[in-house]
């Protein structure tokens, strides 16, 4: 990244905080391993999950490296349509979803949907989502 960034230029990643600040992601993780799907694949996602390991990530290439954390929320009009979202979303995803049975789906479905009961009001589900936002800079010299 920093040898097509522009000298001066402004490098902004961000990346998905520990999954257990994303529960909504991880209520469908357990769901699916409770029902032997094996999620050590789209967990990969949250492998950054502390502000340190973007720094560490920019800190000899970038100068003026900096993490924020981010604290948001997503809404969605059910469980039951987060769900549906999650599971046609990512290729690896998509994959073993389409692997399972019917019945198993279904079943995988109705765990997911139970998981994220604490999470919906008569507004919808509303999810909180933490991610680590890194701003670093490339200096003219480098």
């Amino acid at each position: 990244m920093r040898r097509v960034l522009a000298p001066q230029g402004r490098l902004v990643i961000s990346a998905w905080a520990a999954i257990e600040h994303v529960p909504g992601h991880m209520a469908v993780y357990q769901a699916l391993e409770a029902h032997g799907v094996d999620t050590a694949a789209p967990r990969r996602g949250f492998e950054l999950r502390e502000p340190s390991a973007l720094l560490e990530l920019a800190e000899h290439e970038f100068s003026r490296a900096t993490v924020e954390v981010e604290e948001r929320s997503a809404r969605f009009a059910s469980s039951l349509r987060f769900v549906e979202a999650l599971f046609s979303g990512a290729p690896y995803t998509r994959r073993v979803i389409a692997s399972l049975s019917e019945t198993q789906r279904s079943r995988c479905i109705e765990d997911a949907c139970r998981r994220l009961r604490p999470f919906e009001s008569s507004a919808g589900l509303m999810l909180p989502l933490r991610s680590h936002i890194l701003v670093a800079h490339r200096d003219m010299a480098s």
